[in-house]
């Protein structure tokens, strides 16, 4: 199983990248077509530089290791990719109105791989930037796709691409080994030791089941009106590019396996041809010893078979081998010049036996058959290799064995690279069919959209039109040219006209005006109409575009009957494009009754208003003042009349709205204690008291009807107290003087009651 996957890390590095692509496109089309917020731009940027740096590593794997600047370049890539996800997490939170670091985090976190590079190279680089970006970061982001708001499903998907995204971030601790914290020892090699499952396609399965909850979000903010936002096949997406994936494996396998054939029988071919081509007589005269080392026919065919090797790319060894007693030799072993430098061990001597023998060589001698194997490792390395078996024609005896060696690491290479033609070709369907796709389904939910909006747009026609027709206002549309356009019932009453005989005239045939009806003129052509107030709020607006509210006027219509009554409007205006022409929508309210009523109004008050200042009571109106306890401290005059003014000696402008206490210093308080009693409890007084601070009494009635305020009315009472105490004055001294007048006469009786009883008592002596 492993060495399967492990014969198809380019694929999976395609569809991790391909799943990441995916996510990008989707995680891009939710924040541009749905406006679902900042998180899914940065998301989709996350996919974006991801699904690049997973292509990289492909085109890495395929055509060998790149260059110090493209793998920091890569490397880079990668970390700016894990900071999308921190950065993503931070506008999220942001959104939520929770209090986020500010983006000066990145400069401390970005110093951080400072001491990692130093300390440990890319490597260390890499490692870092998985465990403080990737792992620290998609940990953040996840927890807060789990808390964001939307509906229930939306939730529901969310918290599943939470979940997944977790997962994959959890396998940023799995790094490529390196010399850096726990990357020596938990890392990707570590963990395809103990699995037998590159890490890669572990994370490639968790991106593409990420891309589908992400998709399967964004059919969520739908609603389920896919009819209506969008093509039912969005729901089969994933399904549809799972099954995609899996025919582009298959074909990238066919067609590279049908490469690999045709490569190998070309080999095979050119083995075949330089054996047919070889010396047999010289072959014959070698003796498989050392000795061959100085004979002719042995330098001839090495020269030989050493310029086979330089004119053939990638070949690494060209040899013959001859068999002994059951063990292969070597007659003649060459290799191109450019590799006698290379450190590599040194082609054999003619005699040395080759005891590795690989199956295709066993092959080769006993069943004469021309063979290609491998990869095939011996102490020489690891190498494809094209077995010819060279016969004699004579005897049908296998004199030797023409073996070609190809480094099994450019065979590898040249395989990867049949397969990146494959796969690019691959590449651009699958992108041409995902950008189709969104294409599309961007039409479909703008078709959609559009087709809802229409209907929207008529339902809310009809329900205007319901509102036009039903309001209790007269609605008037005109033109520029004051033609009627439309109106409702309640115009078509005012004036007592049918529809069809007002549309296209002027607003007087529709308010059936004197000027309109009874005039050869009509509406609009009589000196009257140069007045018209409706007509020049029109032409008014007509010129500045302003709005007119609440005018009232008056106009002279004429019945049904024929008589003629004068009616009053308020007239709304506002003026609205049409078309590009300038309309007026009026607003007509019949307010000839609230008029009538409102002329009765002030004519009432007019003369209770009269009545008020012709009142021989002095009165006032007051609000009492209450301090910061609640107690009693003041009161205001709101109200006097004519007579208040005349009896206390103050005017009505020297007294209102100012407190009693200010206008009339040394009032006595008895006077608050009184009012505010009545304004606070409402019960009402009647009593004759002296007004020191005036001078005068006065016969009082206070009452409320409102807490808080009071009314008084009050008589001058002075002169008639003056003519009360007089009387009282002179009744107690008539009282007085009688009462003297009585006590005199009884003391005469009394006197001569003695007088009588002295006579008497005097004549009995």
């Amino acid at each position: 199983m492993r060495e399967l996957f492990l014969s198809q890390m380019d694929y999976i590095f395609f569809v991790y990248g391909f799943s990441f692509i995916c996510l990008a496109a989707t995680a891009f089309f939710i924040y541009f077509q749905v406006k679902k917020g900042e998180l899914w731009k940065w998301l989709g940027l996350f996919g974006l530089l991801h699904g690049i740096v997973e292509w990289l590593d492909l085109v890495e794997m395929s055509t060998g290791a790149y260059p110090f600047a493209i793998k920091m370049f890569k490397l880079s890539l990668n970390a700016a990719s894990f900071l999308c996800l921190m950065e993503g997490a931070r506008v999220a939170r942001a959104a939520r109105k929770v209090k986020a670091p500010g983006r000066w985090i990145y400069i401390s976190l970005l110093a951080a791989l400072a001491p990692a590079w130093l300390a440990a190279g890319a490597g260390g680089f890499n490692a870092l930037s998985r465990y403080l970006f990737g792992f620290a970061g998609g940990l953040w982001l996840a927890w807060e796709l789990a808390r964001m708001a939307g509906s229930e499903a939306e939730r529901r998907w969310l918290k599943r691409l939470a979940l997944s995204l977790g997962i994959y971030v959890c396998t940023q601790l799995l790094s490529a080994r390196a010399p850096f914290l726990w990357a020596a020892v938990v890392n990707q090699e570590a963990f395809l030791a103990l699995t037998a499952v590159p890490i890669q396609l572990v994370r490639a399965l968790l991106a593409f089941v990420a891309a589908v909850l992400v998709w399967k979000y964004y059919l969520a903010t739908l609603d389920g009106k896919l009819e209506m936002h969008g093509s039912r096949l969005a729901q089969f997406l994933p399904a549809l590019i799972l099954g995609v994936i899996v025919a582009g494996g298959w074909l990238t396998e066919v067609i590279a396996d049908r490469s690999v054939h045709e490569d190998k029988a070309d080999i095979l071919n050119i083995v075949k041809g330089v054996a047919a081509n070889m010396d047999l007589e010289r072959l014959r005269k070698l003796s498989g010893t050392v000795r061959d080392v100085e004979s002719p026919d042995h330098l001839m065919i090495k020269q030989r078979l050493q310029g086979v090797g330089e004119s053939v790319p990638g070949v690494r060894y060209v040899y013959l081998m001859g068999q002994r007693e059951s063990r292969v030799f070597f007659f003649v072993d060459t290799e191109p010049a450019s590799f006698a430098s290379s450190g590599a061990k040194p082609v054999a001597a003619p005699g040395d036996f080759y005891d590795e023998v690989s199956p295709g060589v066993a092959s080769a001698f006993d069943e004469r058959k021309a063979v290609i194997e491998g990869p095939f490792a011996d102490s020489w390395g690891t190498f494809v290799s094209g077995l010819v078996p060279v016969v004699d024609p004579g005897s049908g005896q296998v004199l030797a064995v023409l073996g070609m060696d190809f480094l099994a690491s450019d065979w590898v290479r040249n395989i990867l690279a049949h397969r990146l033609g494959v796969i690019f070709v691959f590449l651009l369907i699958t992108l041409i069919f995902l950008v189709f796709f969104l294409v599309y389904q961007r039409e479909a939910v703008v078709r959609g959209l559009l087709a809802g909006k229409a209907g929207e747009l008529e339902e809310e026609r009809r329900n205007l039109e319901m509102i036009f027709d039903s309001t209790q206002a007269g609605l008037l549309l005109v033109d520029s040219g004051l033609r009627v356009k439309k109106l409702n019932q309640v115009v078509l009453n005012m004036g007592g006209q049918e529809f069809f005989a007002v549309i296209g005239h002027q607003p007087g045939d529709a308010l059936s005006c004197v000027q309109a009806k009874e005039t050869a003129e009509g509406c609009g052509g009589t000196e009257e109409c140069k007045i018209c107030p409706v007509r020049g709020t029109a032409e008014r607006i007509l010129k500045t575009g302003e709005t007119v509210r609440g005018a009232e006027v008056s106009r002279m219509i004429r019945t049904r009957t024929g008589a003629h009554n004068l009616i009053w409007l308020e007239v709304n205006a506002t003026p609205m494009d049409i078309a590009g022409e300038r309309h007026i929508l009026f607003s007509l309210a019949d307010i000839t009754e609230r008029k009538l009523a409102s002329q009765a109004l002030e004519e009432s008050e007019k003369k209770h208003r009269a009545l008020f200042e012709e009142m021989v009571s002095g009165f006032a109106f007051h609000e009492l003042v209450l301090d910061e306890r609640g107690q009693p401290e003041d009161y205001i005059f709101l109200q006097v009349n004519k007579e208040f003014e005349r009896m206390v000696g103050l005017s009505r402008e020297a007294v209102l709205g100012k407190k009693a206490g200010d206008v009339m210093p040394g009032i006595d308080k008895k006077w608050l204690d009184i009012y505010s009693k009545v304004a606070l409890t409402g019960t009402s007084v009647h009593f004759v008291d002296y007004a020191a601070h005036l001078g005068k009494w006065f016969e009082v009635s206070a009452y409320s009807a409102r807490r808080g305020y009071f009314a008084v009315t009050f008589m001058d009472v002075t002169e008639q107290k003056k003519k009360d105490d007089d009387k009282a004055r002179n009744t107690r001294e008539l009282e007085i003087f009688y009462k003297a007048s009585i006590g005199r006469e009884e003391r005469i009786l009394q006197l001569k009651k003695e007088l009588a009883e002295l006579k008497k008592e005097l004549g009995k002596a």
